[in-house]
Parts: structure tokens; C-alpha cells; sequence
């Protein structure tokens, strides 16, 4: 067997790997219950996402440091990393060593690692951002730093007096993203102070939604419609929008017999699961009989607070009626788990078992055991609505919508992560409003309600009484959900965005001996000894709608730097509604570090106008950075503070 070596604290700690292989994936694993270790480093790996803050940090250190020690052991050295989460962040502190063994300088081996890392942060829950106390994470760096800047490396981290693992992650990588265009948004207001002063809209987070693997999630009985009415092409081509218009070709009657076809299938599966529970329990009891014409909705997902599974229960007067109508049946089946260390989401959990056992639900509401990708594949399909109701904007994307909806299964949901994107007015509905801001628990109550006048008013006589409209439904889901969200896009937005960027970062700073990474150091050098001096001192507006500036650059050249009118219609607050921007060129220099910037021209000519405002900014360039505001360094002057 291989066995890494990890130093933490001030010892060695031994992993031994495995590899796994998944289709045609090599997937490395690290265990640490080797005879190597003493019997408390043999636990390290013992519970996912553990409480203890000791064992927490070994197990990121075990990842990063860990993981990339592996990869070298089996002669992988990746050009290039992703991080996925702040979890593996550490990574990049075993990168800056090693090119520090190469004999660069701290800021010249960040350089490097920054220009060839990408960062996925997957949430804006506060529990999926890893921090603890910086001298937790110092004690149990002690003998990896030996040797090496130790305040450098923590200050990469530093957040106060704790160590946080998602700004560790930022600041080592050029490339971060968010899993979708509202993530995106809440991303940059989340970690606006990293890039104070810069306009929301052009801090450097891309939205990169998630999207969901085709082959794998579309069920068999319409992978044979689409074999059929398609061709085989979109297995290799799933993002291809065009293709997926061949879904209108499906005849009605086909696509819905394939549909109760999945119904069946995923009914025989609840019943097996409910038998094998009843008689692991002793319980004696007749399974349900559920009606493969009845509407059935789906929820299953992990039991997580703020994805709120029991909001459809906050009315339970109402919810009676809904499903105990004789001539318009409903179920609603639950799936999946809590984390173990969520109380709260077991708490939920229970609740609705509790009111699955209730005499008026027993067999309309139903819980079932042992959520696993088997019994998801099934129940995706296997639904005709898929009820999604988190607290906007928690979700930040989520999936499992994606893959019911490819199905022909259609969404309910709040209009949260993917859903913005995804959501047309013909393949589902929207609960709730169409908005972008932040609900609370206040929100809970309304939103319950609209869940309701959906269910009563549109989903249920949709479905009883217009079998054709909720058929062109189902084939609007297919068609605009299964190319847009599928991973065939999402893998390519990640070549062209970072991957293919970051490899030719990689290439350009490794040649001649690191000659330009050394060179983007020594300016990046420069301009922090430089920056907190360099100062716009003074700006004249002439009634041409000319404008000068003068600019202290205290030793900076005009090369360092961009010098930029930024204008446009005044919005809420201090904000810039779709702002204009100048460069302003050619600077004459007026002795020492001062420089006369100047614009003429007719671009300004509203700024009179009272609803017209705009300011000058100055902020740090060099062309070989991967984007201008990688500093996170900017000056304002105005007529508006930003």
C-alpha cells in the first residue's frame, strides 16, 4: 500500500490511499487507521464533517496538504487545481512550499498558485464556510511551516483571530465562481470587503450554474422516446438546445404512457421500501395503495432547515382537503436524511413522519426510508411534481429539480438558485414571488400560502382536467431544462472560463525559470508599497463636458495604473445604474509623481442633468494579470462617495 506522510503539529501522520475507479475516473481516498499512527490520528477520518475543531483541521489538512502529497507519490502534478470549497484550501499551502523549494520568494510562488487555481464556493450557509481559531490552525501547522513564512501563510487566511477557510481559498485562486447567476450575486455581497470600493457588478465571482449528468438521470422509459424521436446524438451533445425541440415530435399518448410507466416503477419501490421497514419493526400493517392516475408530488432532499420541508404542512386543515379529495386525489412523498449533527433538520424529519402517521394523512403523506441515488433516480421520474421550497436565497443552486424537470417532471418551487434561470412560465410554477430579496421567517406563512392557491387553483385541475395542457408541460420541462442544466454545458463553461485560462497562466509563468511570475511579483511589490499615497487630488469639469484630473502616483509609473470616468444614471443609494466608463490616456506629467489625466469630448454632455453623476477611480493594472481587480485595490473621487 502507498502511505503519505502529513505533517500536523509536530509530527508525522500516515494515510494510507486507495483508488477507486468511477467510469473513467480515477478517485483517490485517504485513511489515516493505519498502525503507523497513534490511536487517536487512526480517528482523523472517522466521522464526516466532524464537530471537534481538533479533528476538523486535521482532516482539511489530511485533504489539501494530504491529497497533493498523493498526487505527486503517483507522478500527477497538476498544471492546474480546482477547489470545491474551502474544505481542500490547504492545497495551495503545499503548492507555495514546493515552488519556494524551487527557490522563488513567498509573493512570487503565490503569484504562481493564485494564476492556476479555481474556487467553487457551493453555498451561502454559514455552516458550509469552515472557520476556527487562527491558533488552533498555527498549532497544528507548527512543523509544515518550519522553515517558512509563517505570518504570510496565515495572514491567507486571516480573518480577525480565526482562520477562515473560504478567504484562504479566494485569495489563492484568480478563478472563483458561484453554482448560479443568483449565487453569483449573493457571492460578491457575502465577500464585497475583499474588494472594497469595487462596483458590485464587477467583482471578479462568475455564476457557473450546476447542471446534472443526462445519461445518468434520464429515467429509461424516456430515454427511449428521445432515442426514438431525437437520436442517440444528444447523448454526446446533451447541451445542444436544438436538439431538444425533437421532444415536440413525442406523441402525447407516448410520452404520457412512458411517464406511468416510471410512476409504477417508482410506487413498487415505496411499497418495498414501507414492507422492508414493517418487518424490520414488527409492524404489522397492509402497505399503501397508491393510485398510478392520482397526482403525486416529491420532496426528498437532505432535511436541512432552510430548505423548509415542512412548509406544505403549515396549514394541516387545508392540506386535509387537498389530499383526501375523492374526485381529485393527492400524495406527497418524502425523502432523505438530516445530517447527524443538524438537530434542527431532524427535528423536521420527525415532524413529518409524526404527521404521515396522523390518521387523516396516513397513506396520503408518505415517508420513506434510505434516500440513495437508486431511489432518486426512480422517484425523479417517478413524480409528477417536484415540490422545492427553501428560503430565498439559501439555495444557492440545487439539482434535484434539474433532474426531475429532464424527466418531464414538474417543478413547484420558490424562485431561488437554478430556478431563476430555469423557470420560463410554461414548464412549472413559481411559488411565491418572482423576486430576488432575502426572505425570512416572516416569509414562511406567505410563501405556505402561495404553495396552496398553487396546489388548489392551477397544479391539481391542471393535471385532472387538462391532460393535454400539463403534456405540453412536461415536454417544455424536457426541452428547456435538459440542455441548459446538463453537466455537457457546465464542464464547458469551465474550460472556457478558467480552465483553458488558468493552463495558459500556468505555461506563461513557468517559462524561463519563472521569469514573468517574478516579474508580476516584483510589480504586485511595488504597488503595495506604493498604493496607500497614490491619490486623485484634484478634478476640474469644463463646460465643454471636458475634464481634467490630476493624479499623485507616488512613484508609480501610468503604466502601473488605469485612470477611468465612470458615469451614468444615478440609482438607489450611492450606485450607478448600467454605468459608462472612460480611460482616460496619455497623462502629461507635471513634475515628480504628479500627472494631468484629460478627456474632451461630447460622452459627458448630461452631466448636468441631476439624475447624471459620475466619479474618477484609479486602481492598479498590469496585462498579465487574469483580471484587473485581482489586487482587490481601487480609489474613488466625485461627485458620489461609492
Amino acid at each position: 500500500p502507498i502511505l503519505i506522510e502529513v505533517p500536523i503539529e509536530d509530527r508525522i501522520v500516515y494515510a494510507r490511499a486507495f483508488e477507486v475507479n468511477v467510469g473513467r475516473v480515477k478517485l483517490y481516498l485517504l485513511d489515516t487507521d493505519v498502525p503507523q499512527n497513534s490511536p487517536d490520528d487512526r480517528t482523523i477520518c472517522d466521522y464526516l464533517y466532524n464537530a471537534e475543531i481538533d479533528k476538523r483541521i486535521k482532516q482539511e489538512l489530511l485533504l489539501g496538504i494530504g491529497g497533493m502529497r498523493l498526487l505527486r507519490r503517483l507522478g500527477i502534478e497538476p498544471a492546474v487545481i480546482h477547489l470545491n470549497e474551502g474544505h481542500p484550501a490547504f492545497a495551495n499551502f503545499q503548492r507555495i512550499a514546493w515552488y519556494m523549494e524551487e527557490g522563488l520568494n513567498f509573493l512570487e510562488a503565490l503569484t504562481v498558485v493564485r494564476s492556476t487555481t479555481i474556487f467553487t464556493t457551493h453555498t451561502p450557509v454559514p455552516a458550509g464556510h469552515d472557520k476556527f481559531p487562527i491558533a488552533e490552525v498555527e498549532k497544528r501547522l507548527v512543523k509544515f511551516l518550519e522553515g517558512l513564512p509563517k505570518e504570510e501563510f496565515l495572514n491567507l487566511g486571516r480573518e480577525g483571530d480565526q482562520f477562515n477557510m473560504t478567504l484562504l481559498s479566494i485569495r489563492t485562486s484568480s478563478y472563483v465562481n458561484a453554482v448560479s447567476k443568483l449565487h453569483s450575486k449573493v457571492t460578491k455581497e457575502m465577500w464585497r470587503p475583499l474588494w472594497d470600493g469595487v462596483p458590485l457588478d464587477e467583482i471578479p465571482v462568475e455564476g457557473i450554474t450546476n447542471g446534472v449528468h443526462t445519461k445518468t438521470w434520464l429515467h429509461n422509459e424516456i430515454k427511449k422516446l428521445v432515442d426514438r424521436y431525437i437520436g442517440r446524438v444528444w447523448r454526446d451533445y446533451a447541451e445542444l438546445e436544438g436538439l431538444w425541440h425533437g421532444v415536440e415530435r413525442i406523441p402525447d399518448e407516448e410520452l404520457w404512457e412512458a411517464h406511468l410507466r416510471a410512476k409504477r416503477e417508482f410506487i413498487e419501490l415505496i411499497k418495498r421500501k414501507i414492507k422492508e421497514r414493517n418487518e424490520r419493526l414488527g409492524i404489522d400493517e397492509p402497505l399503501p395503495e397508491i393510485d398510478e392516475n392520482a397526482l403525486i408530488i416529491g420532496f426528498a432532499r437532505r432535511f436541512a432547515t432552510y430548505k423548509r420541508a415542512t412548509l406544505i404542512l403549515t396549514d394541516l386543515e387545508r392540506l386535509k382537503r387537498i389530499v383526501n379529495n375523492p374526485e381529485r386525489p393527492v400524495y406527497i412523498i418524502f425523502g432523505g436524511k438530516a445530517h447527524p449533527m443538524d438537530e434542527a433538520g431532524k427535528e423536521f424529519l420527525k415532524r413529518v413522519y409524526e404527521v404521515s402517521q396522523m390518521p387523516e394523512f396516513k397513506n396520503k403523506i408518505i415517508v420513506f426510508e434510505n434516500y440513495d441515488m437508486g431511489s432518486a433516480r426512480a422517484m425523479m421520474a417517478g413524480v409528477d411534481v417536484w415540490l422545492n421550497n427553501p428560503r430565498r436565497p439559501l439555495e444557492a443552486s440545487g439539482t434535484s429539480g434539474m433532474k426531475a424537470g429532464l424527466n418531464g417532471v414538474l417543478n413547484l418551487s420558490i424562485y431561488d438558485g437554478w430556478w431563476v434561470e430555469g423557470y420560463n412560465g410554461k414548464n412549472g410554477w413559481v411559488i411565491g414571488d418572482e423576486g430576488f430579496e432575502p426572505e425570512t421567517e416572516k416569509d414562511d406563512i406567505r410563501d405556505a400560502q402561495s404553495l396552496y392557491e398553487l396546489l388548489e387553483n392551477e397544479v391539481i385541475p391542471t393535471y385532472y382536467e387538462n391532460r393535454p395542457r400539463w403534456i405540453y408541460m412536461m415536454k417544455e420541462s424536457i426541452k428547456s431544462i435538459a440542455p441548459r442544466f446538463s453537466t455537457h454545458r457546465m464542464v464547458k463553461e469551465y474550460v472556457d472560463k478558467f480552465y483553458s485560462k488558468a493552463l495558459a497562466n500556468a505555461i506563461l509563468l513557468q517559462r524561463d525559470s519563472f521569469r514573468t511570475a517574478r516579474e508580476i511579483a516584483s510589480w504586485k511589490a511595488k504597488i503595495f508599497r506604493s498604493w496607500c499615497n497614490v491619490e486623485i487630488e484634484h478634478i476640474v469639469t469644463h463646460d465643454a463636458a471636458g475634464v481634467e484630473v490630476i493624479v499623485n502616483l507616488d512613484g508609480l509609473s501610468p503604466e502601473d495604473v488605469k485612470v477611468e470616468i465612470y458615469y451614468g444614471v444615478k440609482a438607489e443609494g450611492y450606485a450607478i445604474e448600467k454605468p459608462y466608463i472612460i480611460e482616460l490616456k496619455h497623462p502629461q506629467n507635471l513634475g515628480g509623481n504628479r500627472w494631468l489625466y484629460r478627456y474632451e469630448g461630447n460622452a459627458l454632455k448630461n452631466l448636468g442633468h441631476p439624475c447624471w453623476h459620475y466619479a474618477i477611480r484609479i486602481y492598479p493594472y498590469h496585462d498579465k494579470l487574469p483580471y484587473k481587480f485581482l489586487l482587490g485595490l481601487i480609489k474613488w473621487k466625485g461627485f458620489f462617495d461609492f
